[in-house]
């Protein structure tokens, strides 16, 4: 008989400078006890639509990764599943900000 995976611990909030390098262990919050099922993970917006194309999750590792820019800033609440070999599945949702940095002033038209 198959068991479910369970969420071993609720996914806290996150935040993240634009600009800079975001990386979450996600499979550090779900378990299995069936010890021979191989657990794959995946993730989107909650509302399932796709993650945004900074953000993206290995499916092996449940790593999620990316590099937010000044455009992406906001916030956005993920859902993480883990799926066994046997197609049982467990979610949690998460939301993650990206903060705005203080970005340096240009020169938009040269002093004379």
């Amino acid at each position: 008989m198959n068991d479910a995976p369970t969420l071993s611990t609720t996914i806290s909030n996150d935040s993240v400078y634009e600009g800079a390098a975001y990386s979450y262990d996600a499979s550090a919050n779900f378990s299995d006890v069936d010890t021979t099922d191989t657990l794959t993970y995946s993730a989107t917006l909650s509302s399932g639509s796709a993650l945004p194309s900074w953000l993206s999750i290995n499916s092996t590792t449940g790593v999620l990764s990316g590099t937010p820019e000044n455009e992406d800033i906001g916030a956005i609440d993920v859902t993480v599943t883990a799926t066994d070999s046997s197609s049982a599945a467990v979610s949690d949702t998460y939301t993650l900000t990206v903060n705005n940095t203080n970005d340096a002033p240009t020169v938009s038209t040269t002093i004379t």
